[in-house]
């Protein structure tokens, strides 16, 4: 007897595992709760682990009062059920009832093996007093609510609501829960999406049996058996691969992440069909970023994960690349902040030499004397590096790589060649560098987790002017009129093209390259990234940005602030917003005051007679200044 007790015991006690528990799926979802990506477990089913405050609790009453009321009074075995469905069987002469707890129900999901037979259920029975000796009342549940047969590959109900409803099991209906608590008892026979007539039968069952306990009405009953019960099983397509692969956890078996689901599915279709354009091994990736928080609401890594030729399965947002000209701007940003240049400068745009380094302009031509605007714009290869130069080349790299956290080796550095393409960084980093620049020069991280609370980034590294006169003066009109602000790169031997751009809200940068660094004669940002960027703003409806240049270029002192209640009607020629043809370098003015002192772009100038000499052609500020009082114009200036 004692060795029978003590069997028992050590038997009771004897850890329950199964392997099932731990081999489960993994489910990417969007910031609505819609699937993007699905990784079944290692035998191919999906299986999800479920904590019970995760279930409507509508569903967990419905299948406790049918399926075992007694659940939360027994220990794992309730004998009246059982001896009643015994006394039963006997009469029937065959097994028509088991009356098994959940409990029991748990016992043959955990082990498959248990025949239904009287010696089936009698192990049956004894792994039901294991698992209650072991586990809690909730436990129980959520083991049950993990490895129970929805139909198919599907186990589980997160699995399951996902599978036939498209959402968490969370906030289910009386008629939704009633259908997937009927699904276990024979979950192919009840499949909703092949057998909708006997789901309906199984569903009303469940509810006609359990409506005296719930006090539901005839005319709710009515209803709720008038309720459809033809769901299909949903199949979740693949949009977002390589984010699950960036984004995967163990510690976690859904993520739930900032993408916008239908600018997900626009993004992957638009870079599969323009990238499938291109011959093989060229690929292509795209991101999109909410200006105002660094979320992520679009991802793409490859064309396509699955293309072996174009080597689809590297996250190419992830991959270091030369970045050709597209840190220029944060060049002249930062020449900006520190006053070294102004946004009028005027650059000699010649063969140089610096040193040993001989660069040249991208299609080796040379304009002489250039605008900033004009150098961003045609994206002037001698000006980026005279600039640089002036900034110190490895003080400004060093600043680069600390605010981005890039990782690019600190002990190698790229000196002048940073300006066109010499300082590799991902995309990734060139999203948050046009982050930083669309926001006033202020750093935010990128953000890819929905429930992260963000708290923005209070390092600013750029002046505000600095980047909202960059940003301005690199805004132009694209094919269709629309006003852009965008800069592409390319890098040295045509391996990559780059485009990134920034509209009112969102921040789009594309790439399109040899996942190996081939040499290209195909490849060039302005040709093939920047009309994919257009595209992909275009038909996501995004309106363009404006930046404050306005009085932004008069320096901020007492003598030079704009009082525009006392300082009218010193400028009496031109007028504001004059468009005016010259044929020479000499802009006529005139004032109603004595003694005015000239500005052109916030520079002193001197009046010959009464003539100004204009450094360029263009937009240009005109500003007389009259004791302590300023009156300041915009006039466009065209040559003829």
């Amino acid at each position: 007897m004692t060795l029978i007790v003590i069997s028992f015991g050590y038997y009771i006690n004897k850890p329950i595992y199964n392997p099932k528990l731990h081999d489960l799926s993994y489910l990417l979802l969007s910031k609505e709760g819609k699937p993007l990506e699905l990784r079944l477990s290692n035998n191919g089913y999906w299986r999800m682990p479920v904590k019970l405050e995760e279930v409507d609790d509508k569903f967990i009453k419905l299948l406790i009062a049918y399926e075992d009321k007694r659940f939360y009074d027994h220990k794992g075995v309730d004998f009246l059920a059982l001896f009643r469905s015994l006394k039963n069987n006997i009469s029937k002469d065959r097994i028509v009832s088991g009356a098994s707890t959940i409990t029991m129900q748990t016992a043959r999901l955990i082990d498959p093996k248990i025949k239904r037979d009287y010696l089936g259920k009698i192990n049956q029975i004894f792994l039901a007093w294991r698992i209650e000796n072991q586990f809690t009342k909730k436990e129980i549940l959520e083991i049950y609510l993990t490895l129970a047969p929805y139909g198919g590959n599907i186990e589980g109900i997160k699995a399951a609501s996902y599978a036939w409803l498209g959402k968490k099991p969370n906030n289910l209906t009386w008629s939704e829960s009633a259908m997937l608590v009927s699904l276990p008892q024979s979950p192919e026979k009840r499949r909703p999406d092949l057998f909708p007539e006997e789901s309906q039968k199984a569903k009303n069952l469940i509810l006609s049996k359990v409506k005296n306990k719930f006090g539901f009405s005839e005319n709710f009953i009515e209803e709720t058996y008038s309720e459809s019960n033809n769901y299909q099983k949903r199949k979740i397509k693949s949009y977002a691969p390589h984010l699950f692969d960036k984004l995967y956890t163990t510690n976690s078996n859904i993520i739930e992440s900032t993408i916008n689901f239908n600018t997900q599915v626009s993004l992957y279709n638009i870079m599969e069909n323009y990238v499938s354009y291109y011959p093989s091994p060229i690929n292509g990736a795209s991101i999109i970023l909410e200006r105002k928080t660094g979320n992520v609401i679009a991802y793409v890594g490859s064309s396509d994960y699955l293309n072996k030729t174009r080597k689809g399965g590297n996250n190419f947002l992830e991959a270091l690349r030369s970045p050709g000209s597209t840190l220029k701007p944060l060049i002249y940003s930062e020449a900006l902040s520190r006053n070294l240049i102004s946004p009028y400068e005027i650059f000699d745009d010649k063969k140089s030499v610096f040193g040993s380094y001989t660069p040249s302009n991208f299609n080796d031509f040379y304009d002489g004397k250039i605008s900033l605007e004009e150098a961003l714009k045609d994206s002037k290869n001698i000006s980026a590096i005279q600039t640089l130069k002036l900034l110190d080349p490895l003080s400004f790299e060093k600043k680069i790589k600390h605010n981005f956290k890039l990782n690019s080796n600190f002990n190698n550095t790229s000196g002048l060649t940073l300006a066109v393409g010499g300082l590799y960084i991902t995309p990734e980093d060139l999203a948050t560098m046009y982050l930083t620049l669309a926001e006033e020069g202020k750093i935010k991280d990128l953000n890819f987790i929905n429930s992260f609370n963000y708290k923005p980034i209070k390092n600013k590294i750029f002046k505000k002017s600095a980047t909202n006169n960059v940003l301005g003066l690199l805004s132009k009109y694209d094919k269709s009129g629309k006003k852009i602000t965008l800069k592409t790169g390319t890098s040295y031997d045509q391996q990559d093209a780059w485009a990134a751009m920034i509209t009112k809200d969102h921040v789009i940068i594309t790439w399109l390259g040899t996942p190996d660094n081939t040499p290209t004669q195909l490849l060039i940002g302005s040709k093939d990234a920047e009309p994919l960027a257009i595209k992909i703003a275009n038909l996501l409806n995004y309106e363009p940005p404006i930046w404050e240049m306005n009085k932004l270029f008069l320096k901020a002192n007492n003598n030079r602030k704009i009082n525009s209640g006392k300082c009218s009607n010193i400028i009496s020629q031109p007028l504001n917003n004059d468009v005016i043809l010259v044929t020479s370098q000499y802009l006529p003015v005139k004032s109603n005051k004595e003694n005015v002192e000239w500005f052109i772009d916030g520079k002193l100038t001197k009046k010959n007679i009464d003539n100004l000499m204009i450094p360029n052609y263009g937009f240009i500020n005109i500003s007389a200044k009259k004791d302590n009082c300023i009156e300041t114009i915009n006039i466009l200036i065209k040559g003829i």
